[in-house]
């Protein structure tokens, strides 16, 4: 049997090739994504943290969205299915490289990124995201924070959801704070 699936890479670096599933109709719900979808992906995104961001996200009719920090989509997914869900939008920012996710991390952790094929988990995001037919909801930008926080194509227009999961080594996770909650205060 051929498929032409690219590695999923889980937790502890191994790595197993799963195809995306095809949702069965075109009415996938934080529900059916969570418990049955969701599984199949890459990353660490609990079924209990993607149900909580849905709830967030469309009771408060939260249109802007915001993720720092994407690598294989399981949380940016549940914005992307919630923006959809009220007429909103999700940019998620990640550079898929190896230097930005090993940027001041402890030798174990960056041991464990570069094992990483950064390229195949960028290509299999992005076909989740076409298989969750959320791909005109949700744009992924190929930034670090810092750089697309300075780029043309940060508007300053707002963000009404902010997830912050970029390199969680303290200098960086502070730094990402820090400067988006000064964007968010000048908007």
């Amino acid at each position: 049997v051929q498929t032409c699936a690219l590695p999923i890479w889980r937790l502890h670096g191994v790595a197993t090739l799963v195809q995306p599933r095809r949702p069965r109709d075109s009415s996938m719900t934080i529900d059916k994504y969570a418990s049955e979808y969701m599984p199949s992906m890459g990353g660490w995104c609990s079924k209990e943290k993607a149900l909580k961001i849905h709830q967030y996200i469309t009771q408060r009719g939260l249109k802007r969205c915001l993720e720092i920090g994407v690598f294989a989509g399981r949380s940016l997914a549940a914005m992307g299915l919630s923006a959809k869900e009220i007429g909103g939008s999700v940019t998620g920012i990640d550079p898929y490289t190896y230097q930005a996710a090993a940027d001041d991390e402890v030798q174990a952790n960056q041991e464990w990124w570069a094992k990483i094929n950064y390229e195949e988990v960028y290509k299999e995001t992005l076909r989740h995201l076409h298989a969750l037919e959320i791909h005109d909801t949700v744009h992924v930008a190929r930034y670090t924070s810092r750089g697309f926080f300075h780029s043309s194509f940060w508007t300053h227009g707002g963000i009404d959801f902010l997830h912050i999961d970029g390199n969680h080594s303290e200098w960086n996770s502070t730094h990402d704070v820090c400067m988006w909650e000064i964007a968010r205060a000048h908007v």
